[in-house]
């Protein structure tokens, strides 16, 4: 029934959604816009795995525009790879039939190093050529699978807990625009926007272990469908890095020693 329910939806995102004219992969940019090349470091702290998208150089230079260099490191990176990062981005597309399996299988290792204490940054996973355009996404921590169509009309989107450190300083129209559409997530997931028309989230994140994980569903192309802001991006990238605290909740000593009796 699950899985009919899914069809369905798919179905009638992919009949009733207006693309843009020459966004045949379903990422919210005009297929021939050139792809941009970034200038990658050998020791930096930051890395982007090399999907081949076209989103893989254009998210290192808006990294280097708050400060940031960045390396490239292959598809298949495991745990001892990821792990000499503080920051790991996964590009637009991600999620799509070049790299969805491989990511599936290393699913572990995205874990141990949020939990390790990293940051993970999804990009757009898009799986526009998984079946039905429906795909989970097994590498975050928490329950999400994602629809790659999206709806036109839900830019631009509107901000959901104007608390949140991504929120600050910053309109709703400068965050992320929901370029894939959330068909389920768990409750874990803190939504920071949400698309205009669907209420679908367009940017969220969640605290894994010592680490934290944010998923943004936007393009980081200037020409994409409703652009999100080099200050939305730096407050992202901060906001992943830097978390703040994990809230603890607050008790006494008459409450530990009945929870252990």
């Amino acid at each position: 029934m699950r899985t009919r329910m899914l069809f369905s939806l798919g179905a009638a995102l992919l009949a009733a959604t207006p693309l843009l004219a020459a966004d045949l992969n379903v990422d919210t940019v005009d297929d021939q816009l050139p792809a941009e090349e970034g200038n990658f470091v050998t020791g930096s702290n930051v890395a982007i795995v090399d999907t081949g998208d076209g989103s893989v150089g254009i998210f290192a230079t808006r990294l280097a525009g708050i400060g940031y260099t960045a390396s490239l490191i292959p598809v298949s990176s495991n745990f001892s790879v990821l792990s000499q990062y503080d920051l790991v981005i996964l590009p637009t597309s991600h999620g799509s039939g070049c790299c969805n399996g491989t990511l599936s299988g290393l699913a572990a290792d995205y874990h141990d190093f949020i939990a390790g204490g990293g940051c993970l940054y999804v990009g757009q996973p898009n799986p526009f050529n998984m079946p039905n355009g429906d795909s989970a996404i097994p590498w975050v921590p928490y329950e999400l699978t994602l629809n790659a169509f999206y709806d036109t009309a839900d830019c631009p989107p509107y901000v959901d807990d104007p608390q949140h450190c991504m929120a600050e300083g910053v309109s709703g129209s400068e965050l992320p625009f929901p370029g894939d559409t959330v068909l389920s997530m768990g409750p874990e997931w803190t939504v920071v926007d949400r698309g205009a028309s669907t209420n679908s989230p367009g940017l969220f994140d969640a605290d894994y272990g010592s680490g934290h994980v944010l998923v943004e569903l936007a393009h980081p192309s200037s020409g994409a469908l409703c652009p999100y802001s080099d200050a939305a991006f730096e407050n992202m990238v901060t906001c992943c890095l830097n978390p703040g605290p994990v809230p603890v909740l607050d008790s006494s000593w008459g409450r530990i020693k009945n929870e252990y009796r």
